[in-house]
């Protein structure tokens, strides 16, 4: 899975594509040691403060939950069931392969903003998306 317009997308592609045996999902991660995010701080601001909030939410061992720079096993993909249709399909993906016993492994990813005309409105759309899937989730438990 990778953002379409990322120039960055094929050094994303080939680090995903080496790392494959190290994981049944493998996320390209913004903010590991070795990731970086060039964005406005604001918009940086925002991104690693959902990221972390909801991450601790959701119990999983994820900084970059909202990566959109993924290799998945195709096995796993196909036996989960999936319910989300939007950007909160990301996080119902972990949270599925986390409690079916699946390894996740982030790698370092450099990811450089192309354009912040729809960025703000993106964080503002996981952020109600995230708080979705933990009201899901805690009543579920």
């Amino acid at each position: 899975v990778m953002e379409a317009d990322q120039a960055q997308a094929v050094d994303a592609l080939r680090d995903l594509w080496e790392g494959r045996g190290r994981a049944d999902i493998l996320i390209a991660s913004r903010y590991i040691p070795g990731g970086k995010a060039k964005m406005p701080l604001l918009r940086l601001m925002l991104s690693k403060g959902l990221n972390a909030v909801f991450s601790r939410g959701l119990d999983l061992k994820v900084m970059d939950m909202s990566s959109g720079f993924r290799l998945y096993r195709a096995e796993i993909l196909q036996g989960l069931s999936l319910e989300s249709r939007g950007y909160d399909i990301l996080q119902e993906i972990l949270v599925k392969a986390m409690m079916e016993g699946y390894r996740i492994v982030e790698i370092p990813f450099v990811y450089i903003a192309r354009s912040n005309r729809s960025a703000y409105e993106r964080v503002i759309k996981f952020g109600l998306v995230y708080g979705n899937i933990s009201r899901c989730t805690l009543a579920r438990s």
